[in-house]
């Protein structure tokens, strides 16, 4: 005859359940440790450090007008894809910092604006070099006073061409878009520069710019959403994570709507642009073109 000793299955009982509970727990812990982890990789992407938890993330965002006025607003245009981008980068600020201040700001297409920078916010640029000056006087991507490892240039009815020069000054790494036989854009590339702010170290200067304008939005959606890979493309440099740094996108799309492919065909660091060194003189004759 089996006799039950209640006590005794009472207190197994509960040290299983007791047992569940921990295990459960550990388990929630595990995934938020995992998902703060992943969040803090994510918005280390863009190398803005605020002090504290409740400090505002402030930004200004510059994308250049069209140069089409539209008499019905009263105003000019901006490039579509643009505007979208300096919404990815509102979206993407939003969801990882509590507190975000984002003044957005449609600039006209003249070098004298370029001087319009407040050295206490973090400054992101879209668009450019040659629809978007500031980017360009900034950056300084003209060819002949280049601090940077790449320019962009223009050849009679063509579009602009990116030139990698992070390999060889001399024999420069050609990208240009590529269109299909309708005349529509296929190919695009992007570019990300992530550095500090040569008007204030202590914020960051983030520009996002393209052959095109699709090169523009890839390279944001880019930034903005395959975090994770650039990261991962920027790591493969020297096996760490610089501090400052540029990355060359491919993108294909249909010549109206983005594909959800990437490929990175360049990660590098990038050397610092100094306020002192800031050229404005060869932006003064410079063609204005709207690509």
């Amino acid at each position: 005859m089996i006799t039950l000793d209640i006590a005794q299955v009472g207190h197994e009982v509960g040290v299983n359940i007791l047992a569940s509970l921990i295990f459960i727990g550990f388990q929630f812990l595990f995934i938020w440790l995992w998902i703060v982890h992943n969040r803090r990789k994510i918005k280390s992407v863009l190398r803005i450090k605020p002090k504290r938890r409740s400090d505002v993330i402030k930004m200004d965002a510059c994308y250049a007008n069209s140069g089409r006025f539209d008499e019905e607003e009263g105003s000019y245009l901006s490039y579509p894809c643009e505007y979208v981008a300096v919404g990815k980068m509102e979206s993407f600020l939003k969801n990882n910092w509590k507190n975000v201040d984002l003044d957005s700001k449609m600039g006209p297409i003249n070098v004298n604006d370029a001087n319009n920078i407040n050295p206490d916010r973090h400054l992101l640029l879209v668009g450019g070099p040659f629809h978007n000056l500031k980017t360009g006087y900034i950056l300084g991507m003209v060819k002949e006073y280049s601090n940077v490892p790449f320019y962009f240039d223009t050849f009679e009815g063509e579009d602009a061409t990116l030139f990698f020069t992070g390999r060889s000054k001399s024999n420069p790494t050609p990208y240009k878009p590529t269109k299909n036989a309708a005349g529509k854009y296929t190919k695009d590339y992007g570019v990300i520069i992530n550095i500090k702010n040569p008007y204030n170290p202590e914020k960051r200067l983030i520009a996002v710019l393209g052959c095109r304008t699709f090169g523009v939005l890839s390279a944001m959606t880019f930034l903005t959403e395959h975090s994770k890979d650039l990261l991962k493309a920027l790591k493969a440099i020297d096996g760490k994570i610089p501090n400052d740094y540029g990355i060359i996108v491919k993108n294909g799309n249909d010549g109206e709507n983005l594909n959800d492919s990437y490929e990175v065909v360049e990660a590098f660091e990038m050397p610092p642009v100094l306020k002192d060194s800031l050229q404005t003189k060869h932006l003064k004759n410079l063609e204005v073109k709207n690509i």
